[in-house]
């Protein structure tokens, strides 16, 4: 079960559940929370549940980089592809 706390900044849903990360997020009014936590609890139940932490976490930049070695390099002509990307990263 989720538990809630009060924050300067709004309410904060706290899910802890053996197996899963432990998992938190701040919401502007109390009903946001319960119904994030619900759903989140709810995906857990079915099995369904994906953890996208990793995925918030990283940055076009890093994403970009990480296709530039390993997929650009199996491309027939890849020189045009990493001069896109090469653009892109250090706008």
């Amino acid at each position: 079960m989720a538990t809630f706390r009060k924050r300067s900044n709004g309410w904060q849903a706290r899910i802890q559940r053996k197996g899963y990360p432990g998992l938190n997020k701040t919401f502007p009014i109390r009903k946001e929370a319960d119904s994030w936590a619900r759903n989140i609890e709810s995906q857990m139940d079915n099995g369904n549940f994906v953890s996208r932490v990793e995925a918030e976490n990283t940055t076009l930049a890093e994403l970009l980089t990480r296709y530039l070695k390993e997929i650009t390099p199996k491309k027939k002509h890849p020189s045009v592809e990493i001069y896109r990307i090469i653009c892109c990263i250090t706008l």
